[in-house]
């Protein structure tokens, strides 16, 4: 998958609730959509041909790609990166491939990851998904069932969970930490225990000088987080996972939006180097518990305080259960030197007009509805 610029788009449809001031609702796309997205969009079907089945046109059959990321191995099975370009170059790679592959390339190098275990246990029926849980060491901390009987991670995107292990940890350099919306947290290698224990507790001692932290705001016990779901956007937001469906409900689309501030411990010092980016990603659905592969289309077209221009990027994910894009938005490679950018607005795009097509997504079958959002 290819880097992509950010936003997502407002899609408008009577009926659709509110998420504290976001707004998302749904409407046919009668009238044509980019030319890098699916030009006709056919009646959702299924069908076997010779022996293989076929989803709307799409194959359903499990396709392994061998892959490896470069400067990176398994340490106390956990991922470490030998440095942030590492790290960056990591995620990146790892949105290119579908399911099967991130699963066979973690069983090949002995790693175990957050997305690993989403994909072994929502597999279980629910009345045995608890008990895989309160298996783990910490996988109650990572996941949670929603009243509708679906696995879903707690503090991570399905992207960045195909790099943290069980715990919720990855390293860089002689670093290791944790982060996600309302935490950004790192020890030297030598003090892991020690921050699998404040991970645990949800403390971190003010005091303690082998903490390197910018942010802890996620451990407050009564946080209000409605401030974080409108524009600006000023540090990590993930979004809520919203799901769509089309005109006769048979096929359906998870979308979540995010904004990332990653602020990483630069190897051998004690300074930071700040990286951002925007990401939208999907699940397709042929109901409310089953995934399947499709043809995801994303775009994003969004605006950040340190330039003047709008970034826009499409991107078209092929046969796959998850379509993932990213658009990068600022580096500060000296580390916390320069002013924080933040996230200004996200356009949500005009309903039929192809050459504004803002932040939004869809699949094949979705018969041309698209979720967008507006965050102001």
């Amino acid at each position: 998958m290819k880097k992509v610029s950010l936003i997502f788009t407002l899609i408008f449809i009577a009926g659709v609730g509110f998420y504290s001031c976001e707004k998302t609702s749904l409407i046919e796309e009668t009238v044509n959509e980019p030319l890098n997205q699916e030009p006709l969009f056919v009646e959702p079907s299924e069908e076997i041909i010779n022996g293989e089945l076929f989803i709307d046109g799409v194959s359903q059959k499990e396709v392994i790609t061998d892959f490896d990321l470069e400067n990176a191995t398994v340490i106390d099975g956990r991922l470490a990166f030998d440095n942030h370009e590492a790290m960056m170059k990591g995620i990146d790679r790892l949105a290119e491939y579908n399911t099967e592959s991130v699963i066979a390339w973690g069983e090949k190098i002995g790693f175990t990851s957050l997305f690993a275990e989403l994909t072994r246990i929502e597999e279980r029926p629910v009345s045995e998904m608890q008990a895989e849980l309160d298996k783990g060491d910490m996988l109650n901390d990572h996941f949670h069932i929603t009243k509708d009987g679906e696995l879903e991670l707690t503090q991570q995107t399905v992207l960045l969970s195909r790099m943290f292990n069980t715990q919720g940890l990855v390293q860089v350099g002689n670093f290791v930490g944790s982060f996600t919306e309302g935490l950004n947290v790192w020890v030297e290698a030598e003090n892991t225990e020690k921050l699998i224990t404040a991970l645990k507790n949800r403390h971190i001692p003010e005091s303690d000088k082998d903490f390197y932290y910018t942010d802890k705001s996620a451990f407050e016990p009564n946080k209000n987080w409605v401030e974080s779901t409108t524009c600006p956007k000023y540090t990590t937001w993930i979004g809520p996972n919203r799901q769509y469906k089309n005109p006769t409900q048979n096929r359906r689309i998870d979308v979540r939006n995010s904004y990332h501030e990653l602020i990483i411990p630069t190897s051998g010092t004690t300074g930071f180097r700040r990286e951002y980016f925007y990401a939208i990603e999907t699940t397709s659905r042929k109901a409310s518990w089953n995934k399947y592969k499709t043809d995801h289309y994303l775009n994003i077209d969004v605006l950040t305080s340190n330039i003047s221009q709008r970034l826009t990027e499409n991107e078209h994910d092929n046969n796959t259960k998850y379509g993932f894009i990213i658009q990068y938005t600022f580096q500060d490679p000296i580390g916390l030197t320069s002013p924080e950018p933040f996230l200004v607005d996200v356009n949500p795009g005009v309903h039929g007009q192809s050459w504004n097509p803002g932040t939004s997504a869809s699949h094949r079958g979705m018969r041309g509805r698209y979720g967008r959002l507006d965050c102001n």
